[in-house]
């Protein structure tokens, strides 16, 4: 990335979002798909509420279940914390095989 990945993480840290989160904005705003009223770009892509405030959340679980979890958000191709949420949100499980 040529010098842009260092300013790139310590952006995503700060804004405790993830490396790719951060990306997806970035590549919104220069395709200018924010002001779409979200139709291009998934609603909470970048993992924050609605008024910007983050909560961690810590979960205890069996090894397997836990291993499960991360094989189903790997081939839902997404982050845990978005795969679990889309799960609260009622969200059909998507697995591509």
């Amino acid at each position: 990335m040529r010098g842009l990945k260092a300013p790139l993480v310590a952006c995503a840290a700060q804004r405790r979002a993830s490396v790719s989160s951060v990306v997806r904005e970035a590549v919104a705003r220069v395709l200018d798909l924010e002001g779409d009223g979200g139709n291009s770009l998934s609603e909470g892509a970048s993992g924050a509420t609605e008024d910007g405030a983050w909560t961690k959340l810590s979960i205890r679980m069996p090894r397997r279940e836990a291993e499960r979890l991360d094989a189903s958000a790997r081939a839902a191709r997404l982050s845990r914390g978005a795969y679990l949420a889309g799960l609260v949100d009622g969200v059909p499980a998507c697995v591509f095989h």
